[in-house]
């Protein structure tokens, strides 16, 4: 038969044990595949809470929008990728999970706004909401669809960057498919510290016992 405290720290140590100091879930790819073509992704979509795009043709916001390979998109996982709409420039997501490892997209120019397309596109991972030192990545934007893979840990958003086009007016298109990241439990510190006390007191009676 456990005494009162063995018991207590057996059962933080299995708790403990259970969440372990960072436990990873699933990968998560986002390919817009189950989504009605030439719709808006919803604001709360892939475990992702997609904001307003801002910076696009003649000034304009707009969303991330579906558009399928029928319509001309550039696809890595059919029958569905994203597009920017109005070319906007600068999209923020923020992940449902808090904080996760992102991993990248593929991107390839809109080959129904060339004239506009986006010349680079990239990635910018912040590790707080206003992070002073943030990861950054990009590349040239072409035709064929192309894997902008990065190694971001531990972020809490992702700006979806992309240079303006040749146009004065201003945008720059691109397709976008197969955003993945992986969602992270953090550390749960307050756990630990509370399987440390446990385990001291335990210790502490069992020896006050034994003398």
């Amino acid at each position: 038969m456990f005494t009162r405290p063995t018991t207590l720290l057996l059962i933080c140590l299995a708790v403990l044990a259970a969440a372990g100091a960072r436990a990873d879930a699933s990968l998560v790819v986002v390919g817009f595949d189950d989504l009605p073509a030439l719709t808006q992704v919803p604001t709360h979509y892939g475990g992702i809470i997609w904001d307003m795009g801002t910076g696009g043709f003649m000034g304009r916001d707009g969303h991330a929008t579906v558009k399928s390979a029928a319509d001309g998109a550039a696809i890595k996982s059919p029958p569905n990728a994203m597009v920017n709409e109005w070319g906007v420039t600068r999209i923020v997501i923020r992940f449902e999970a808090g904080v996760v490892d992102f991993h990248g997209a593929f991107f390839a120019k809109d080959t129904a706004f060339l004239q506009q397309a986006a010349p680079f596109v990239g990635f910018v991972g912040f590790r707080t909401e206003d992070d002073p030192v943030p990861y950054l990545a990009a590349m040239a934007n072409s035709e064929k669809l192309a894997n902008l893979a990065v190694d971001f840990r531990g972020v809490v958003k992702v700006q979806i960057t992309a240079a303006a086009g040749p146009s004065p007016l201003g945008g720059g298109y691109y397709n976008m498919d197969d955003l993945s990241y992986t969602p992270l439990i953090p550390e749960p510190t307050s756990l630990v510290a509370l399987g440390g006390a446990m385990a001291s007191l335990a210790l502490r009676r069992r020896l006050t016992r034994t003398v």
